[in-house]
């Protein structure tokens, strides 16, 4: 069956033409599939090209990265699926070989309708460049009807329980894209579900973390629950379930309470200080999970921890055996645990330095997570608490700025120059001098020299008032 395509954007009909040449020239077979047709025809920005080829996939990717100045890699070997990437302008090109004897094949095995539709590069006219409308698509599972319906149709049972984690790429699609699940496909997956956790936990994690990169984790994570897709992924849900934690309410009704607040703090913030968080939370420790999905996972676990629920920190003990690096294992573990021990007004600047070091570059998500658990629990005074949190955002924002400030001395100087001992009063005194040279009351080694001379007595730090 073929169709037209929408036009893409001028860039990606480019790379598509060099593409569609190149096949050409090599005598091979080559399409555009997957995820890579479904957003064109959706009218979604397409971010990374999926091919399907014949032949060697690694010989074509390190021919397209000559094509493109890229660079070529085997992405997993035993699949025979490689990658071509490009840094500037960036480009990622994902090859995988073709499923069975020809596309036809390749898409009869796909996971769902809407990722079975193709377009034939080999055999892309030259004259799409000027009319791309003109594009051949090839869809012999009706996929082109349920994009259009707004559907998620399975392409058959077998071809999910070939693969299990496909059940979660369902919701994973429900979420991200805004679709429906047909009932037979949700039938489908409810019995397919039991086998997932069977699954390598690396491919878990891929789906699940996508899942809570969408807006209205809640839903998802009923949805999830629905489908029988819970337990497989997060195993201690089943114990949460059970555990009261107010009257009538389960300890797992509070973290889809908190994950329905999250939105709410971070709403809450005055401005300059919501913008900050929201570029914050945007950022990645590891590729190519973002802190806001770090802080959804975060909170579906701040209160699972004893005497609650046996165990310790279920957080960084779930993130673990998802294979999250071992510095997002740090980072949730932290904020889980240094959410309910943010200072609280009246605070000074002091105390709130110090809460700084303690929390590092978890500050920020362990703010919105306590201030979220309040807003799940209904507490008083929340425009108050925001003020405040408001307030510790700006003094960490302008922290950092101090933090960047030229270094004029360290603490063994302190030491042996002005007698101090080791401790937390050293690292106030370094945090005070930076402050001053942020204020141009401090500007050379000399400036910093006198400065401290006026504020350190016998080896004591004087504060000034």
């Amino acid at each position: 069956m073929s169709e037209r395509a929408t036009s893409p954007a001028s860039d990606l009909a480019d790379a598509l033409l060099r593409i569609a040449s190149l096949a050409r020239q090599e005598g091979r077979q080559v399409f555009l599939v997957g995820g890579s047709v479904r957003d064109l025809l959706m009218g979604r920005e397409v971010k990374d090209i999926d091919l399907a080829a014949e032949g060697d996939t690694l010989a074509l990717a390190r021919a397209l990265a000559r094509l493109f100045r890229g660079s070529p890699f085997a992405m997993d070997a035993e699949r025979g699926i490689a990658r071509m990437v490009r840094r500037r302008p960036p480009l990622q090109i994902d090859i995988a070989p073709l499923a069975g004897r020809d596309i036809l094949s390749d898409l009869r095995a796909r996971d769902y309708t809407l990722n079975a539709v193709a377009v034939p590069l080999d055999s892309l006219p030259e004259a799409a460049r000027a009319d791309p409308a003109g594009w051949p698509l090839i869809d012999p599972t009706g996929g082109i009807g349920d994009i259009r319906a707004g559907r998620v149709r399975m392409v058959a049972e077998a071809n999910l329980r070939a693969d299990p984690v496909r059940t979660l790429r369902g919701v994973r699609m429900t979420a991200r894209l805004g679709l429906e699940m047909e009932p037979r496909t949700a039938e489908a997956i409810r019995r397919t579900a039991p086998a997932l956790s069977q699954s390598a936990p690396e491919r878990i994690r891929d789906e699940f973390f996508m899942i809570l990169e969408a807006g209205g984790v809640s839903e998802h994570l009923r949805r999830m629950d629905d489908l029988g897709l819970l337990s497989p992924v997060l195993p201690e849900s089943e114990a949460m379930q059970a555990a009261e934690f107010r009257p009538g309410k389960t300890l797992w009704d509070c973290s889809l309470a908190v994950e329905d607040a999250l939105p709410q703090a971070e709403r809450m913030l005055p401005v300059s200080e919501s913008e900050e968080t929201a570029a914050h939370l945007g950022h990645m420790i590891t590729y190519p999970r973002s802190r806001r999905s770090l802080l959804a996972f975060a909170a579906i676990y701040h209160a699972a921890f004893p005497p609650i629920l046996p165990g310790g920190n279920l957080a960084r003990q779930r993130a673990r055996v998802l294979k999250l690096s071992a510095r997002e294992v740090e980072h949730i573990g932290r904020t889980v645990a240094l959410r309910s021990r943010n200072p609280y007004p009246p605070c000074d600047l002091k105390t709130a330095y110090r809460f700084f070091r303690e929390a590092g570059d978890s500050l920020v998500e362990i703010l919105l997570l306590s201030q979220a658990v309040r807003i799940a629990l209904g507490e008083d005074a929340l425009e108050d608490r925001t003020a405040f949190t408001g307030r510790l955002l700006q003094w960490a924002i302008e922290r950092k700025r101090l933090l960047r400030q030229p270094k004029l001395t360290d603490g063994h100087e302190l030491q042996e120059r002005f007698g101090m001992k080791p401790g937390r009063e050293i690292g106030w005194v370094l945090e005070a001098l930076r402050k001053a040279q942020a204020e141009g009351l401090v500007k050379t080694r000399e400036d910093a020299l006198r400065w401290l001379e006026g504020h350190i007595v016998e080896g004591r730090f004087a504060e000034e008032d």
